[in-house]
């Protein structure tokens, strides 16, 4: 019974029903629930919205429990086996919490949660974690930036491409944020937006297929519109190196005008298309940029 008061006043935030209990029986500190969870992880997977309370009082509630002695990792193992989180990811993940976030980091908690804060699309904690020392490129099976893309959570990918995420990550069959993007048919937009930030489309899979070759072969020439304008242009000015962001900036406004003329170009015929496609191909330049 014990067990369960204690669980229930650490849910509600009740920090003076969690002092009475925790002075009056001490024992109770390293209580966990059915989960493993114990109660700090408890504390910061509450939402504050959901009790109509300010994040200041999760805030005490989790100082105390610190200082009562709970680790401030407190690692858990995933139900799947396949992560161990601490605190912090339960603050993001669960509590969604920034409050929370910027107290377990002061107070020394691994930086954890990319992947869950870019499922919210939280830009601001994710800052916050990235500034702290989270790993932009940790891969578990894929890296923070191609889930929140493959997730079409946009906002976060974008984030996370501007502060640094490999945006030619592949993944276990090879594949990059373009492909997957010209396989679902996202936005072509979208596409050349990660053009413009390096990617590149000539990255083959484990199938030997590129971005581009993929775009190619679709009906809607928009696709392969996004992917071949902006490497057009590298080859005329002859930069090295397309995942050069700098410098693929700089001919973002050149490209404008050709983006806008792309689909006459585009629609002459397929034939025209693709002896294009393998002539840019055959430069060096194109060439150095799948290596």
């Amino acid at each position: 019974m014990s067990k369960t008061r204690i669980i229930e006043a650490v849910r509600k935030l009740d920090l003076q029903s969690i002092k009475k209990q925790l002075n009056d029986n001490p024992s109770l500190l390293p209580v966990v629930d059915r989960k493993g969870r114990n109660l700090l992880h408890l504390a910061c997977s509450t939402q504050c919205g959901e009790l109509n309370i300010a994040e200041a009082v999760s805030a005490r509630v989790v100082t105390f429990l610190l200082n009562r002695g709970l680790d401030v990792e407190s690692p858990l193992v995933t139900s799947d086996g396949c992560d161990t989180v601490n605190a912090l990811w339960f603050a993001v993940a669960r509590g969604r919490n920034r409050t929370l976030v910027k107290l377990l980091i002061k107070r020394g908690a691994t930086p954890n949660g990319l992947y869950a804060a870019g499922w919210w699309e939280d830009l601001e904690i994710l800052d916050l974690l990235i500034r702290a020392g989270a790993p932009i490129d940790v891969a578990s099976g894929e890296t923070p930036f191609l889930a929140c893309w493959n997730w079409r959570k946009f906002k976060a990918a974008k984030f996370l491409a501007l502060k640094g995420a490999d945006v030619n990550f592949q993944d276990a069959k090879g594949k990059t944020a373009l492909h997957h993007g010209v396989q679902k048919e996202f936005d072509p937009s979208l596409l050349r937006w990660l053009v413009r930030q390096g990617a590149s489309p000539d990255i083959k899979d484990n199938e030997g297929v590129s971005a581009r070759m993929r775009a190619s072969r679709k009906r809607d020439k928009r696709f392969v519109a996004a992917l071949f304008v902006i490497l057009a242009l590298l080859s005329l000015v002859k930069i090295t190196n397309p995942s050069d962001r700098r410098k693929s900036k700089i001919l973002v406004a050149a490209a404008r005008p050709w983006e806008q003329n792309s689909h006459a170009l585009l629609d002459s015929s397929s034939k025209r298309l693709n002896k294009q496609h393998k002539t840019i191909s055959s430069q060096a330049v194109i060439d150095g940029s799948s290596t």
